[in-house]
């Protein structure tokens, strides 16, 4: 593309591109498509028609050609139908990756086609394309390439058949006037465009066509490949927190059962990580590890940013829903809150909670095991005996849910009654002289 001014006077080049479009353009009513191919000498209507499309693209643009191709007493006849073409993207794409938009453009204009076609008679769709990465990644699994590969192959699979699709040389493939663009003279003495390539009107037309050999260099495709990690499955299961966490908190709503399970889970990769092999009862270090572990995990789900900014040296953002509680990371990465309270006698949990998010299913089973630990205490006793521990965002509202939710409080929760006063006394209501 250049850019041109208005005013500007056109480039030679250009000039004579333009004065030989012009030329050209009185010879284009020359032109002449017939309107009706499906016609009684096209064989008998219960014959199968068959419909071959060929699709092609170039740097300008992609496009698909459709024929019909009848055989009727060992007469071929093969009639153009319909055409589309599409000009390339502007952003510049690689070349196998035009050749299968115009693939999909093929597939999606031959199914269209295949409905109206069906209506008079029974066909049979047969594709070709010119570029070997496209069929072989029609006729591979979708899911070894990347995204834009994936789901482009992923729809042409799901509209026909892959056995469907054939190679074809460069040379015999029609759609080549679409892609690269051809001039009216050529156009019209041209038997490749209005008869199709010569191995379509031979009589012993390959049945087998879906047989080609679509192998190619790896080299030429490992640009689409998806990258695959290279973590185990275990380091892939533990760097998936949400995943994670969330199917242990599908076994069990028991916060202790929850801190087991991870203990187990710990000791399991500490084993095959290390000679030194853990066995026996569970020891309080593992399961205060496992607490903290879980922490980190919910945290690095609910709070990534947060975390983020805050290993940085930065500040959280302001529209964070800790930004008012000065937090801070400790020695194990946990998000805690800050405060003056650095050089008084308690206990680290006590002067700098743990943050934990409202709404996560984690912070729910802590809170009912807090309320089941301390006897169905209220909503403000359970915040106070919480608080000592874990700072939750919104933490009132989240205590007086877990409260109202308790079946057991709700069915003991007492009904108080008032005390009904005696008549006040005489001297009190009755109006006398003071002396």
């Amino acid at each position: 593309m250049k850019e041109i001014s208005w005013d500007k006077e056109l480039p030679p080049d250009i000039q004579k591109m333009w004065c030989q479009w012009v030329s050209e353009v009185p010879r284009r009513s020359e032109l002449q498509v017939p309107r009706y191919v499906l016609s009684s000498s096209t064989g008998e209507p219960t014959d199968v028609l068959e419909l071959h499309c060929f699709c092609d693209a170039s740097q300008k643009a992609y496009g698909v050609v459709i024929y019909t191709r009848v055989v009727k007493d060992c007469n071929v006849e093969v009639n153009l139908l319909v055409s589309k073409s599409r000009v390339a993207p502007l952003t510049k794409i690689t070349m196998p990756r035009l050749e299968l938009l115009g693939a999909l453009l093929a597939a999606r204009l031959a199914s269209k086609v295949k409905a109206i076609v069906d209506l008079k008679r029974p066909s049979k769709v047969f594709f070709w394309t010119d570029s070997k990465i496209t069929l072989h990644w029609i006729k591979g699994s979708s899911k070894r390439w990347k995204s834009f590969v994936s789901n482009r192959v992923t729809e042409i699979q799901s509209l026909r058949d892959t056995s469907a699709w054939a190679h074809c040389p460069g040379k015999q493939n029609p759609a080549d006037f679409l892609s690269r663009g051809v001039n009216v003279e050529i156009l019209l003495n041209s038997d490749l465009w209005w008869k199709g390539p010569q191995l379509l009107r031979e009589v012993d037309f390959p049945t087998d066509t879906g047989n080609d050999d679509t192998s190619i260099s790896l080299h030429d495709i490992s640009d689409e490949l998806k990258k695959t990690s290279d973590y185990s499955p275990l380091t892939l299961t533990v760097l998936n927190h949400n995943s994670f966490i969330d199917g242990i908190l599908k076994k069990s709503n028991n916060y202790m059962s929850i801190i087991r399970v991870m203990c187990y889970v710990l000791r399991f990769i500490h084993n095959v990580k290390n000679i030194e092999r853990l066995a026996g009862h569970l020891a309080i270090k593992e399961l205060q590890r496992a607490e903290i572990y879980l922490v980190q995990l919910v945290q690095q789900g609910e709070f990534a940013e947060e975390i983020k900014n805050l290993r940085k040296g930065a500040t959280v953002p302001s529209n964070s829903k800790v930004k008012s509680l000065n937090c801070f990371l400790d020695e194990s990465g946990i998000l805690r809150v800050g405060g003056r309270l650095k050089y008084s006698d308690l206990s680290l949990d006590e002067k700098h909670p743990i943050v934990l998010p409202d709404k996560h299913p984690l912070t729910l089973i802590i809170v009912r095991y807090y309320h089941l630990k301390y006897l169905h205490v209220g909503s403000n006793a359970l915040l106070y005996h919480i608080r000592r521990n874990f700072w939750i965002i919104n933490g009132r509202n989240v205590c007086r849910k877990i409260v109202f939710q308790c079946v057991a409080c709700f069915k003991n929760k007492p009904v108080l009654e008032s005390q009904i006063m005696g008549d006040l006394p005489r001297e009190r209501v009755t109006p006398s002289f003071p002396f």
